[in-house]
């Protein structure tokens, strides 16, 4: 049972292994078994090779959970045989910590800190460090630290400039790990009724925040890729909200309606991965949506089976799974 006075930490980790469902299921098992660890949600993508996985915990819970995970990546998959179409540096590609209550950021940081070595010495494999954990302002962007991926890997450890944080030896079935303590992030894809890749790239090149700064189109706090997802037959802009003050889904999804109708195809809906801060539902809403239900419906995330975005909230699932100890004066059920 979850208690208020207890420092409670998102922990969401992104694997390279999209495409067994039967091991994601022997993985949500484990976790089963650790106590204080709560699985809040799994979103599985077979074109990308990549499950995203939202966990709550105490560092207590959590620790345990990233060494049975590891352990069981490191006995299932190899990333020299990995192939997907997501940026990746290894089998546990980014594993970021985010505490449910922002004044315990400063502790959780020098946990995570301790929990990297620990990780890095039991397994003997690279982890760096990014975000508010990052050990350089270099090293704080995900995408900076990524640039090369798997297939670069054992040559960037040797550059003094990205010499691992913990880990010096290259481990070709893991890879590398990237851990940190971020503020929440929200990962939203959008769908587009084309398979041009061209044009799903282009979109997202001008969303981006430090490429497109200032121009009609950027968005401040967004990050941006196009990509083709081949079962669905369309492409997306797939998008992380690094700053949520700043943008919400629907920014992103009206800005993309605009820039469809610049490469002559149109929006056909989108897709919430994982969960999003309740905050960031109330400033969508404001005055121009009755409910949350509508919100959903204009939004198009029937797509992701969603039909109600605030049953994705995290501080409704952290509710649903708490015996309505925490958040209960958002969310009282009749």
């Amino acid at each position: 049972m979850i208690s208020d006075s207890t420092i409670w930490i998102e922990w969401v980790p992104n694997i390279s292994v999209g495409r067994d469902p039967a091991f994601i299921e022997s993985i949500k098992a484990s976790f089963d078994l650790v106590p204080d660890l709560y699985l809040l949600h799994t979103d599985q993508g077979a074109d990308v090779n990549r499950t995203v996985l939202t966990v709550v915990g105490t560092r207590k819970s959590l620790r345990k959970g990233i060494l049975q995970l590891l352990s069981m990546l490191e006995n299932k998959i190899s990333m020299q045989l990995h192939r997907g179409t997501h940026p990746r540096l290894g089998a546990l590609d980014v594993s970021p910590f985010i505490p449910l209550n922002e004044k315990d950021k400063p502790e959780v940081i020098k946990w995570v800190k301790e929990l990297a070595r620990e990780v890095s010495e039991k397994f003997n494999f690279p982890v760096f460090l990014y975000e508010d954990s990052a050990s350089a302002e270099h090293r704080r962007n995900l995408a900076d630290i990524r640039r090369g991926e798997y297939e670069g890997l054992e040559l960037k450890i040797r550059d003094p400039e990205w010499l691992p944080d913990f880990g010096n030896v290259f481990h070709p079935g893991l890879g590398a790990t990237v851990m940190g303590v971020r503020s929440f992030l929200i990962a939203y894809n959008v769908n587009l009724a084309t398979r041009d890749i061209s044009i799903a790239r282009s979109m997202a090149s001008r969303l981006r925040d430090r490429e497109s700064a200032g121009t009609k189109y950027s968005i401040p706090g967004l990050k941006a890729i196009g990509w083709y997802l081949k079962t669905e037959g369309i492409c997306q802009v797939s998008t992380n909200i690094t700053n949520i003050d700043l943008a919400t889904p629907l920014k992103v999804f009206d800005r993309c309606k605009e820039l469809a109708t610049v490469f002559k195809t149109k929006v056909t809906g989108s897709e919430l991965i994982g969960l999003i801060p309740h905050r960031n539902v109330d400033a969508m809403l404001e005055n121009r949506f009755s409910d949350t239900v509508e919100l959903t419906r204009y939004l198009g995330l029937d797509f992701a089976d969603i039909s109600d975005i605030k049953n994705r909230t995290i501080e409704y699932q952290v509710y649903r799974i708490s015996n309505r100890e925490l958040f209960r004066e958002k969310f009282e059920m009749t």
